[in-house]
């Protein structure tokens, strides 16, 4: 696992700075899940897709959630206990042919009590931070096995090509006083650094976003 580097949630872009990062962002299509080519295969429902087409050709990204599954490995003597996993998913079509540039996938596992594994779908970007031509495309989840009102698991997945940087911390549920913190991975000392800037402004505005209910 990599090393995490703290980073404070105080240093947060203005909201001006924010809207000229989005400014930059490729024309995106949403993508009917219905209308999905068989030829991009995934697991689990599909909840949101997007489509846009830059240096590497035309991008389809897909978004998925498992909803409520039986759990895999119930400790002996624990009532029954529940799984749920997340899918995402960035084919690159070039001509006739259709690849799979990378997958990624996360989950909750032996949960007993209320949970969640699922996409914050206004949190999907599309942007050019660096402005290089290539896209980097990024969404936010939430994970959360829980009887109350503590802070759930909140990821942020950001990709450049097959680059992959992520931001790991919790929600910050309305009301608990508490949570809402996040790290950036060692990848962002390399990057551009308008790409951890845009991290932490996109952290600041959905850390709040903790209601939910699973399929």
């Amino acid at each position: 696992m990599r090393a995490l580097l703290p980073v404070m949630v105080a240093s947060l872009l203005a909201e001006p700075a924010l809207a000229q990062a989005r400014s930059a962002s490729f024309p995106v299509q949403n993508v009917a899940v219905r209308s999905i080519p068989r030829t991009m295969l995934h697991q689990g429902r599909p909840v949101a897709a997007k489509r846009w087409t830059d240096r590497l050709g035309e991008n389809t990204l897909i978004l998925t959630q498992t909803g409520k599954l039986r759990g895999r490995s119930c400790p002996p003597g624990q009532d029954p206990c529940s799984d749920a996993e997340v899918y995402a998913y960035h084919y690159v079509r070039r001509g006739a042919q259709v690849s799979l540039l990378w997958r990624t996938a996360d989950f909750e596992r032996g949960c007993e009590f209320d949970l969640y594994a699922g996409f914050i779908p206004e949190s999907i970007a599309v942007t050019d931070l660096d402005a290089d031509g290539v896209a980097e495309s990024s969404f936010m989840y939430l994970l959360a096995c829980r009887s109350d009102v503590s802070p759930a698991t909140l990821k942020l997945i950001m990709h450049e090509g097959a680059q992959k940087y992520a931001a790991r911390g919790s929600s910050r549920p309305r009301g608990a006083g508490f949570g809402g913190e996040v790290r950036l991975d060692e990848a962002f000392v390399h990057a551009p650094r308008t790409f951890g800037e845009f991290v932490r402004a996109q952290w600041s505005r959905f850390r709040g976003r903790d209601t939910f209910q699973q399929f």
